[in-house]
């Protein structure tokens, strides 16, 4: 009796850039494998309950990213204020200098 196949129907989501594609998971056990979540891409559309400002100068400079589309949740407002005057002059001017481009 030949083995019966199970069909697999794929899920499918909306492209952020455009079309469709499919819906994909995967099991983060490591920060290597988050880490690499990101590699091979150039721009970013994203939802975070938080980030931080050197999360976000690390796509630009260590991960090469040209476009980052951030939304940040609304009730960690203040406190990401509050973090980025400890931050220093440098990590805003950068933040502000990629924003000013419409690149972030």
């Amino acid at each position: 009796m030949p083995a019966k196949r199970h069909q697999v129907q794929s899920a499918f989501q909306a492209d952020l850039f455009g079309g469709q594609s499919a819906l994909r998971t995967r099991v983060i056990a490591r920060r290597k494998d988050f880490d690499e979540l990101f590699d091979g891409f150039a721009r970013m559309r994203a939802i975070s309950y938080v980030i931080s400002p050197e999360l976000l100068l690390d796509f630009f400079d260590r991960r090469g990213y040209d476009k980052l589309e951030v939304v940040v949740g609304e009730n960690v407002t203040e406190p990401y204020k509050k973090g980025l005057e400890q931050k220093g002059i440098e990590v805003v001017d950068r933040l502000a200098e990629l924003v000013e481009q419409g690149v972030l």
